[in-house]
Parts: structure tokens; sequence; C-alpha cells
């Protein structure tokens, strides 16, 4: 959150986030604290240029950081080299597609996600459900989670008092 009110000083705009400036920064610092991870993982972004409200921001930093966290504990072990991507792009519906990827040795099929004990997942779930989104995990060479959800909320209560 620290990041999110930094970056908000620094713009024009007090209540949008430069979405990949966030993203840079996040997966920058998450690196610089992890000691090892540096020299054999490699982070890659793929963020639209989009700004976003920080009431979405917020919820996305913190997915990406627990998401991010687990990819570097768990998916590259006895020092393997590897790749975590973050994608993130705008539908064609204006919701956004929002993917934390790894080519690690991926998540056994016996473990379900969805009804996960842990505190990490469980906040993920949370806070997707804060979004009003839906998550679905793909394990083909490593493990992909995609998350979709409103660009902005304001958009999202607009459409549900449409549908009302």
């Amino acid at each position: 959150m620290a990041l999110i009110h930094e970056k908000l000083y620094r713009s024009e705009n007090l209540s949008e986030v430069n979405f990949p400036d966030y993203v840079d920064s996040l997966t920058s610092y998450m690196m610089s604290t992890v000691s090892g991870n540096r020299e054999r993982v490699n982070i890659r972004r793929e963020i639209d240029p989009i700004n976003l409200g920080v009431d979405v921001a917020i919820p996305c930093g913190l997915i990406i950081n627990e998401l991010v966290t687990n990819s570097l504990k768990y998916a590259f072990p006895d020092g393997r080299r590897g790749e975590i991507t973050i994608r993130c792009r705008k539908s064609m519906n204006a919701t956004l597609i929002l993917e934390v990827a790894d080519d690690g040795i991926g998540i056994p099929d016996v473990v379900d996600i969805q009804n996960s004990g842990t505190l990490g997942m469980q906040l993920v779930h949370g806070l997707i459900g804060q979004l009003d989104g839906t998550i679905k995990i793909e394990r083909e060479r490593g493990t992909s989670f995609i998350l979709e959800f409103a660009a902005s909320r304001r958009e999202e209560k607009e459409r549900q008092l449409v549908s009302a």
C-alpha cells in the first residue's frame, strides 16, 4: 500500500495509479527482498498501459504480491532457474484479465486451490471476491492463475444497477 501512496503523490491524478509502473515497482521491490532469486528467477511484465483506481489497484497489488511470493517460494526448488510472467490487459467488455504465471514445477493436481486452507490463497480468494471477479488455474508448463474482474468498481456498480 505504501507503493500506491508513493505513486499517487507523484502523479497528476490522485485517484488513479499507472498500473504498469506500479507492477514494475512492486515486483522490483519483491525481488530485492528475497535473497538468491534475482540471479535465477526472471520476472517478465506484459502490462497494457492502464490506469486503475486505488480501489482496484490495491487488491491487484496484494494479489500479485501473494502469487509471485508463492512462485518464488515453491515453483523453483533446489536452485532451479525460471520465469514468472505477469500479464494484464483490458478485454473488449471493459474487464481486466490479470495473469500471474510461472514455468516452475507446478502445483500438483491434488491441491484444490478453490478450497485451500492456506492463508495466502484465502487472501487471494477474498480479494478477488472483493473485486467481484473470477479466478481459474491452469497447470500446464508450470502454474498460471488467471483472474478476471471489472477494471473499475464504479463501472461494475453501474452495470449491476442496470441489470437489476
